[in-house]
């Protein structure tokens, strides 16, 4: 499989089939798991929640419930999605380019 820099000069097809791939299918095994509220999930990203919220304004993240108290819960996947996103930055695509490859993976 193609690492993320070799991605960069490669076909936005190749970007989709790696997120195929790996997003979707860990998604589907970490969807059982206990949600994360948005503070443990900054933490283990190494995120603020702040940045949390902007990837949710943007379409890249979405909670999958929220408390009567505000509090934002989301799925163990989320981890690894924001990984993969965070090595497609420093590869040098921006938030809108992220999330026009994620929508396309749909």
């Amino acid at each position: 499989m193609p690492r993320l820099k070799e991605l960069k000069s490669g076909c936005l097809a190749t970007i989709t089939i790696y997120c195929k791939r790996d997003c979707v299918k860990k998604e589907a095994q970490a969807d059982a798991q206990e949600p994360l509220k948005a503070g443990e999930l900054a933490r283990r990203t190494g995120l603020t929640r702040q940045a949390l919220h902007i990837y949710v304004q943007v379409g890249l993240l979405h909670p999958v419930s929220s408390s009567k108290g505000g509090h934002r819960y989301y799925a163990a996947s989320a981890v690894e999605r924001i990984q993969l996103i965070r090595k497609l930055i420093d590869s040098g695509y921006t938030l809108k380019d992220i999330r026009d490859i994620f929508l396309k993976d749909r």
